[in-house]
């Protein structure tokens, strides 16, 4: 099937992943085991985002590492600086130990 447009908006987030791992590797971080978890929230009819939230998971040694690679990652991020004045978009750190809830 193809994609509607709700799952190409939150795939256009992913875009975070490259800055991710080009921020890292530009800081010798190991990065592994990273993946990315992306929840929108809709309201209205028509339906539209008015929240989405993307959770950053890694592997990494240093944890306050990876906080400062999602930050940067966000910030260099097009697609989410393109849609952050029209909606509440978060980035968090996560480790693949925490659970998800």
């Amino acid at each position: 099937a193809d994609p509607v447009p709700l799952d190409q908006t939150c795939s256009g987030l992913s875009l975070v992943w490259y800055n991710l791992l080009a921020a890292g590797q530009a800081r010798g971080a190991d990065l592994q085991a990273v993946r990315l978890d992306i929840m929108g929230t809709l309201v209205g009819t028509p339906s539209r985002f008015v929240g989405i939230d993307v959770r950053v998971e890694a592997q990494v040694p240093d944890r306050t590492l990876l906080a400062k690679l999602v930050e940067m990652a966000d910030r260099a991020c097009i697609v989410a600086n393109t849609l952050r004045p029209a909606l509440k978009l978060t980035f968090s750190a996560a480790h693949p130990e925490e659970s998800h809830s």
